[in-house]
C-alpha cells in the first residue's frame, strides 16, 4: 500500500493554472521528475503523469502530497462518467475538445512571465490562439517533435532536443482565429462576468445552451462537407456568433446545408430547457430569420 508523503516544497497553482503544469512546477521546485513523481509519490506507472489531471480517484492523494485541498484540485481535473463529456473547471466540455496528450504554448507569454506556468485555457482545442497576446498556441517544438507530456523532462523544456521552449518564435493569429479564440476563453473563463459577456455575444436561440453544447453545434455546423474545407470548428464559432446574418450572407447552396444542420442539432433538445419551452418552438422562432431568406 502506497504512504503518501508530504513534498517538502509545496505552493498554491496559479490562477488559471492547468493542473499539470502547477504538478510539474512542483516537482521541479523537490528536485524530482515528473515520472518519479507519478512513480514514488503517487504509486502509479512512471508514464502515467499525464493521466493524474483525468482521474478523479487522485484528487484525495494529491491533497495529502500538496496539502492542497482535494475539492480545489477536483476543480482543475478533466473527469467524470459521461464517455463524451468532461469538466473544464466547473463547466461541461467534450472529452474531444481537451487536448490531454501535448503541451500547447504561447512562448511569446511565457517569456514574459515572472513565474511561467501553463494556462489551462490552452488546453482547450478550439482556442488556437493566446487570448491575451493573440499568438498562436504551438504544441511542436522548433525540432518538429510534437511536446508530449509522457516523455517530458522539465515543463518548459524539449525532451527531444533541450530547446528552451520560450525561444520558439511567436507567430500571430488572424483577426478572426483571435476573435474565435478569445469567444471560447471567455465562454470557460473563470470570471463569471466574462462569460456573462461572451453569452452576450450569441443569437437569443442559443444563448442559454451550456458551453459544451455550444461547442458541439460549432463542429456540427463546421463539419458540414460544403464548410469543412474552409476552417470546420472555426467556421462553425463564426456561423454561430454571427446568427442569423451569418446564414444568410452564405452562398445559397451553402445556407441551405446550414439551416438543414440547424434543424438537425436543434431538434435533439439541443437547447430550451432553461426557458421550459418545448424545443419545437425553440427551433421554430429561431430558424424564422433565417428562412425568409431561402431561395
Amino acid at each position: 500500500m502506497v504512504s503518501f508523503v508530504r513534498l517538502a516544497t509545496t505552493f498554491a497553482a496559479a490562477p488559471g493554472e492547468s493542473l499539470l503544469s502547477w504538478l510539474s512546477r512542483l516537482c521541479a521546485a523537490n528536485d524530482i521528475s515528473t515520472s518519479e513523481f507519478s512513480l514514488q509519490i503517487m504509486g502509479r506507472e512512471a508514464g502515467e503523469f499525464a493521466a493524474l489531471a483525468t482521474r478523479d480517484e487522485h484528487a484525495l492523494a494529491l491533497e495529502c502530497v500538496t496539502g492542497v485541498g482535494a475539492a480545489s484540485i477536483r476543480e482543475m481535473m478533466h473527469s467524470g462518467p459521461d464517455p463524451a463529456l468532461t469538466t473544464f473547471f466547473d463547466q461541461p466540455i467534450p472529452w474531444s475538445s481537451v487536448e490531454r496528450s501535448k503541451r500547447r504554448i504561447a512562448p511569446g507569454r511565457l517569456a514574459k512571465d515572472q513565474t511561467p506556468f501553463l494556462r489551462a485555457l490552452w488546453s482547450i482545442r478550439v482556442i488556437s490562439c493566446e487570448p491575451t497576446s493573440g499568438e498562436r498556441l504551438v504544441s511542436r517544438c522548433t525540432c518538429g517533435q510534437p511536446l508530449w507530456w509522457s516523455s517530458m523532462h522539465r515543463l518548459l523544456e524539449c525532451a527531444s532536443c533541450g530547446t528552451d521552449l520560450r525561444s520558439i518564435p511567436m507567430a500571430m493569429g488572424t483577426d478572426e482565429e483571435i476573435k474565435v479564440s478569445r469567444f471560447w476563453a471567455s465562454m470557460y473563463s473563470l470570471k463569471p462576468r466574462r462569460r456573462i459577456e461572451a453569452r452576450s455575444m450569441l443569437y437569443p436561440a442559443v444563448r442559454d445552451c451550456d458551453p459544451a453544447k455550444l461547442v458541439q453545434f460549432a463542429e456540427f455546423v463546421g463539419a458540414i462537407r460544403e464548410l469543412a474545407p474552409y476552417g470546420g470548428l472555426h467556421t462553425g464559432t463564426l456561423i454561430l456568433l454571427g446568427l442569423p446574418q451569418s446564414v444568410q450572407q452564405l452562398s445559397v447552396s451553402w445556407r441551405r446545408a446550414v439551416e438543414r444542420a440547424m434543424v438537425e442539432f436543434l431538434s435533439s433538445e439541443f437547447c430550451g430547457a432553461a426557458r421550459g419551452e418545448p424545443a419545437k418552438n425553440r427551433i421554430q422562432s429561431s430558424m424564422r430569420p433565417v428562412c425568409r431568406t431561402r431561395v
